[in-house]
């Protein structure tokens, strides 16, 4: 009877001890997930608040960074176009010609000897020739300047030697209703002011 007594005492006990090593784990266990959470559930930080892995999220990020790569670079554009252009003109003037010279055509099939006895008949003397062309320029007395040259029919053609020069234009200012106008660079290259200051005053430009 003894016996059978401390067998039952020494499972009884066995099983108090795994019960209670049951509960300590237990508690371990539940304590250990719960610090995550409360670790998570703490409040809101920046860095919490934006989805680095939400793709159109990451997306406008990127195209904003390279919005404002641009724009950094646009305020020197802005006040270059913002001022007022100034377009250089070229104007013929007929009446001005260079010293004394005139420009002669022969015809291709004139010699060297024929074209040689005209220029002296004209008392003139080539300071330039242009093969390509047939055509040499010629220095002649200022006597003979404003002379028709005699006619010939080895000379096709003949004038005194003009010349052009770059005047400088008033700078155009023509306001635009466009508020984004100076960023765009490609209306200057294509002369739209230029083109404004021909509109009427109440033109939309």
């Amino acid at each position: 009877m003894k016996k059978h007594s401390r067998k039952q005492n020494r499972w009884f006990l066995f099983a108090v001890i795994c019960a209670a090593l049951i509960l300590v784990v237990s508690c371990n266990l539940t304590q250990t997930e719960e610090a995550p959470r409360a670790t998570l559930s703490g409040p809101p930080t920046s860095a919490d608040s934006v989805d680095v892995t939400d793709p159109l999220q990451e997306g406008a990020r990127r195209a904003e960074a390279a919005r404002a790569q641009w724009t950094d670079r646009l305020p020197a554009l802005r006040g270059s176009l913002a001022e007022p252009v100034a377009a250089p003109q070229v104007v013929e003037v007929p009446e001005q010609t260079t010293v004394d010279q005139v420009v002669i055509q022969f015809a291709a099939d004139a010699t060297a000897e024929q074209r040689n006895e005209y220029i002296a008949s004209i008392g003139g003397q080539v300071s330039e020739q242009i093969d390509a062309l047939n055509t040499v320029i010629v220095e002649v007395p200022a006597t003979n300047i404003d002379q028709p040259l005699p006619e010939n029919p080895i000379v096709e053609q003949s004038e005194p030697d003009y010349f052009i020069t770059a005047l400088e234009a008033a700078a155009i200012s023509v306001p635009s209703s466009d508020p984004r106008y100076a960023e765009q660079w490609s209306l200057e290259v294509i002369g739209a002011p230029e083109a404004w200051s021909e509109l009427p005053a109440d033109a939309a430009t």
